[in-house]
């Protein structure tokens, strides 16, 4: 199996698994149609996907790679092993992500 492959069966499973266990045991009551609001989050994963590949993409490409030829960056200004450097950008990013998320729940224009 790729790498690829691999990774895209297992970022399926792990949907899989936790649209299975919010079935069993959802962490607060539906307000509205569950099959209404999965094909409505659904759509919107699919146009946000497709819009990411068109515009995002190239942008974030050439930036990326302008910022590794630089040496830019929080944690290449410290020392530190790869796996601390690795381990510390995952934490980086997914905290980002989650402020992202609150704001997106905080900010009424977002």
């Amino acid at each position: 199996m790729k790498p690829k492959n691999a990774i895209g069966l297992a970022i399926f499973g792990w949907f899989l698994a936790l649209f299975l266990s919010e079935a069993k045991r959802p962490l607060r009551l539906g307000v509205e149609n569950k099959s209404t609001r999965v094909i409505r989050n659904v759509m919107i994963a699919g146009v946000s996907a497709i819009l990411l590949q068109v515009i995002d993409s190239p942008l974030t490409d050439l930036l990326s790679r302008k910022v590794a030829r630089k040496r830019l960056g929080l944690l290449n200004l410290v020392s530190l092993p790869q796996t601390f450097k690795l381990v510390g950008s995952v934490i980086l990013l997914d905290y980002s992500l989650y402020l992202w998320h609150v704001l997106n729940h905080k900010l009424p224009v977002l």
